[in-house]
């Protein structure tokens, strides 16, 4: 998953960055300290030794059976409530599926559904688009 974004943002010399598990997801006035599976941040480099950040632009979870009621519920509502997201991704672990919710405005979100390996994901506060083929392996 990491691959494929690290992979676009070095073709376009971005200042993005991007985060797996091991870097925490952490906000003070929400009370909120996650590991998700995946951040983008974009902007200036964080602090060398910083273990986490509160300003990801795109977030993503590998929902499985097991993670997916406080995946799509707790943690996407408090997802939400970040001002620097713009996109929130639920990926499917089994399926070439991906549910994303997008910021349309300050308070205003969208969902949508991209299915199948054909699909593509459009993160336009990125200016990327990438097909879910390059997200999830063949059977």
């Amino acid at each position: 998953l990491s691959f494929a974004f690290e992979t676009r943002f070095r073709a376009k010399k971005s200042n993005c960055d991007v985060f797996t598990e091991t870097f925490w997801l952490k906000e003070r006035f929400m009370d909120l300290a996650v590991f998700p599976d995946l951040m983008i941040r974009c902007g200036a480099p964080l602090d060398r030794d910083a273990i986490s950040l509160n300003d990801p632009l795109v977030l993503a979870e590998v929902v499985s059976p097991g993670s997916q009621g406080r995946d799509r519920s707790e943690k996407a509502e408090l997802y939400k409530r970040l001002p620097s997201l713009k996109h929130c991704l639920m990926l499917d672990r089994d399926r070439a599926v991906i549910d994303m919710i997008d910021r349309i405005d300050e308070r205003s979100w969208t969902s949508r559904r991209v299915d199948g390996r054909d699909a593509a994901i459009e993160l336009s506060a990125l200016g990327l688009s990438i097909p879910l083929s390059e997200l999830y392996e063949e059977d």
